[in-house]
């Protein structure tokens, strides 16, 4: 069997359809009625409604009251995320080589994707210590620094509404498995800013993390610092934080936040603890 045969052995034929009618929409047919689309997918009219009120329900596709589909707001809400992440890997990129260098340990960045964070960069430490983790691989939100950070820093019915959805199953015998100890966990983050991983994902490896602000002051990445538990002693942790605060600091300036803005934001956006 050749490769392209193979590749086609695993198609579902139903998603490769509804990508196929995606497809159909550019600049020049950006409105398309279901014989339309059945005359450019050479196929039956009454095959694709099921594929089409899918695409609808999703918000992949909308339909006017002519029963037109275009496509639909689904695509704009994910292409912010992917340009969200693209720009934020590209302003990160020179302040977390800085922090390792001045820090000497492994540097990742983070974004909250769901339920999970998911490792967008990474710069290895020159200590040899290596870490499993590699951008696009995920990692439990209530078990990590960077994890813990951003629920910290979410506006609070966004952070009930994710609390509720957490698996909090223990990674190691210091893994916080309580919604109880989580919430009274996020609001210390809230107080001093950082947040620490005390092997509570890994056993002998210890993280300290700070939350990046985007332009309109909303926390969704972090960044951390990653070391040996016994080279992080509560006092190198206090020294550190300080480092990973002032370089995530910079990240979020690079993206456009100011701290005297979040000023003005009003209560119940997420950034003031007496709303927790």
């Amino acid at each position: 069997m050749n490769e392209s045969n193979g590749k086609r052995n695993y198609l579902n034929k139903s998603l490769d359809k509804s990508l196929s009618i995606l497809e159909l929409f550019d600049s020049e047919n950006t409105e398309l009625r279901v014989t339309e689309i059945a005359r450019k997918c050479e196929t039956n009219p009454s095959s694709l409604y099921p594929i089409l009120h899918t695409l609808e329900k999703y918000g992949y596709l909308n339909r006017d009251k002519d029963k037109r589909y275009r496509l639909g707001l689904a695509f704009a809400k994910k292409g912010r995320l992917v340009m969200d992440r693209l720009s934020l890997t590209t302003e990160a990129k020179s302040e977390i080589k800085k922090l390792r260098d001045k820090a000497k340990r492994t540097v990742h960045l983070g974004f909250l994707s769901e339920t999970q964070i998911v490792y967008i960069d990474k710069v290895e430490s020159n200590s040899g210590f290596r870490m499993y983790s590699s951008p696009g691989k995920t990692a439990p939100l209530h078990a990590t620094a960077l994890g813990k950070v951003i629920l910290a820093h979410l506006p609070k019915a966004r952070l009930d509404d994710l609390i509720g959805k957490l698996d909090l199953s223990p990674h190691t015998k210091h893994t916080i498995t309580s919604v109880e100890e989580l919430r009274e966990e996020l609001t210390h983050i809230r107080r001093m800013g950082y947040a620490v991983d005390k092997e509570e994902f890994e056993e002998g490896v210890k993280c300290i993390a700070a939350p990046i602000h985007r332009h309109d002051g909303e926390v969704d990445a972090a960044v951390s610092l990653t070391g040996l538990a016994a080279q992080m002693s509560e006092e190198v942790i206090e020294q550190k934080a300080k480092l990973v605060m002032n370089y995530a600091g910079n990240i979020s300036s690079k993206l456009g936040y100011s701290e005297e803005q979040s000023k003005h934001r009003s209560p119940g956006n997420g950034f003031s603890p007496a709303d927790y």
